[in-house]
C-alpha cells in the first residue's frame, strides 16, 4: 500500500476535563434514518456478496475466511443495495476479529473505485480512495485491540470524512472523499475475519452530550496548600537515585515533582518516584494539568494507573520521539501508543471504562487528540502521578497544577 504519513490533527470538541460522547447510535430528532440492518434475520436480502462468503452468525454479519486478499478485486467484500450521497453518517459495531486489515466502504462503485476506512493490524487508520484500481491513503498511529467490539461512526460531509471510535474522533481528512459523489456503503477484509453489527446510516452529524462522569472531590487535588492531602503517599521504591522529591512550595498552587535518575517504572528497575492514592471502584476518568519540558531521551511525567510493576497504565509527556503517549505493562508484556508533541504546557486525561483505556493530551483544555486506546485487564489498587528519568542521570522535575477524577 502506498503510505502517506501525516501528523494526526485528533480533535475531541467538548468542555473542559469532561467525559467521551454520547453512544454514537443516539440520533438527534432531526435526524433521519436512511438504512439499517440489525441481523437479526440471516437472509441479508439488502446486501450483495461482492466477492468471499458473508453470513449472518449470532444476529451479526460474519466473514471469517483469512486466506484472501490481494488486490482489491480480490478482497471479500459485501456492500448493502443502497446509495450514499453528499453527507452522511454510517454507524455500526464493529470487531476486527484476527487477521490482517477489515475496511469500512462508502461512496462505492466497484472494488477498484471507492473510499475507504480500514482498520489495519490492531496498530493503523487508513482513510483513502481507490480509482481506477490504484489506491491513494493517509495513515494513523491509531492502537485498538483485535477481538473487541467498537462503536464505530464515519460522519462525511462532502469530501471531508471524519472517523469517530468510541465516541472520540480519531482522525479527519479532506484529501481523498472528493473522488465520488455518490455510491453504496460496505466492508471488505484482507487476509481477516470481522463481525458487524447494528448497520445505520444517517443525516447529520454525529451527537455530543454531557459528561456521563462527575467531578469525585474525594480523589481530586488543587494543590493549593503547602501540604499533601492524606489520601496521597510519596513513594520513593528502595535502592533509588539520591535527590528523588517533591514540593508545594517550589512553585506554588503546583505539585512539583523532581527525579535525579537513572530511574525506571518496570519490573526490577522500578525506582521512579511516585504519588499515589487508592484506586475508585469501577469506571473514571483522571484529568490533569501539566508543566513539563523534558529535554533528555527517557525524560517523562504523568498519569499512573497501577496494580504493581507488571501491570499498570499511564499517560505521559514523553521526551521520546517528542510525544504524548499510552503505555502498559500487561502481566509484563509492553505495548504503546504515541502522538508527537513538542510544548510543555498541556492537559492530559487518561479514561478508564472497563479494562478499556483511552489517552487523550489538550493544549486548552477543549479540544482533546487521541492518543490511542489500550485494553488492559489488570485490576488497579492505585491511581497518581509519576517522573522517570532514564537511563540518564539527569535531574528532570515536573509541575502539576492539579489531578482530577472524575467517576460515574
Amino acid at each position: 500500500m502506498k503510505k502517506e504519513i501525516l501528523t494526526l490533527t485528533f480533535i475531541f470538541m467538548l468542555l473542559a476535563a469532561v467525559a467521551p460522547m454520547m453512544p454514537i447510535g443516539a440520533a438527534k430528532k432531526s435526524d433521519k434514518t436512511l438504512f439499517k440492518d440489525d441481523f437479526k434475520k440471516t437472509s441479508l436480502k439488502d446486501w450483495t456478496t461482492v466477492f468471499g462468503t458473508w453470513t449472518v452468525q449470532n444476529e451479526k454479519l460474519t466473514q471469517t475466511v483469512q486466506s484472501q486478499g490481494g488486490d482489491w478485486y480480490q478482497r471479500p467484500a459485501i456492500v448493502a443495495d443502497f446509495n450514499v450521497y453528499d453527507s452522511f453518517r454510517i454507524e455500526t459495531k464493529l470487531n476486527h476479529v484476527s487477521g490482517g486489515s477489515v475496511a469500512i466502504l462508502f461512496r462505492y462503485q466497484d472494488m477498484g473505485n471507492t473510499l475507504f476506512v480500514i482498520f489495519h493490524e490492531g496498530i493503523n487508520i487508513i482513510i483513502g480512495n481507490v480509482v481506477a484500481g490504484v489506491e491513494d491513503n493517509n495513515w494513523y498511529d491509531f492502537s485498538y485491540s483485535k477481538g473487541t467490539e467498537y462503536d464505530v461512526a464515519i460522519e462525511v460531509q462532502g469530501a471531508k470524512i471524519d472517523l469517530y471510535v468510541d465516541g472520540a474522533l480519531i482522525a479527519s481528512n479532506d484529501k481523498w472523499g472528493s473522488a465520488y459523489s455518490s455510491g453504496k456503503i460496505g466492508f471488505d477484509t484482507w487476509f481477516a475475519s470481522v463481525t458487524v453489527d447494528d448497520v445505520v446510516v444517517r443525516t447529520g452529524k454525529v451527537s455530543k452530550a454531557k459528561s456521563e462522569f462527575k467531578l469525585s472531590q474525594s480523589y481530586s487535588d488543587e494543590f493549593k496548600k503547602n501540604t499533601l492531602g492524606d489520601n496521597w503517599v510519596f513513594i520513593n521504591p528502595s535502592p533509588n537515585p539520591s535527590g528523588q522529591s517533591y514540593s508545594l512550595t517550589a512553585n506554588p498552587g503546583f505539585l512539583t515533582m523532581t527525579t535525579t535518575g537513572p530511574n525506571d517504572l518496570i519490573g526490577t528497575t522500578d525506582t521512579a518516584p511516585k504519588i499515589m492514592q487508592s484506586a475508585p471502584d469501577g469506571d473514571y476518568q483522571i484529568v490533569v494539568h501539566l508543566l513539563a519540558n523534558p529535554d533528555a531521551e527517557m525524560e517523562h511525567a504523568g498519569i499512573l494507573v497501577y496494580q504493581d510493576v507488571n501491570n499498570f497504565v499511564r499517560l505521559l509527556r514523553d521526551k521520546n520521539q517528542d510525544s504524548v503517549g499510552i503505555s502498559q505493562q500487561n502481566n509484563g508484556a509492553y505495548g504503546w501508543s504515541f502522538m508527537p508533541f513538542s510544548g510543555s504546557d498541556l492537559v492530559l486525561r487518561l479514561t478508564k471504562i472497563g479494562q478499556t483505556y483511552k489517552g487523550e493530551y489538550s493544549t486548552d483544555g477543549i479540544d482533546f487528540v487521541s492518543v490511542g486506546i489500550l485494553e488492559n485487564p489488570f485490576t488497579p489498587n492505585s491511581i497518581g502521578l509519576t517522573v522517570v528519568s532514564t537511563p540518564t542521570d539527569n535531574v528532570f522535575s515536573a509541575d502539576f497544577d492539579y489531578f482530577r477524577v472524575y467517576a460515574r
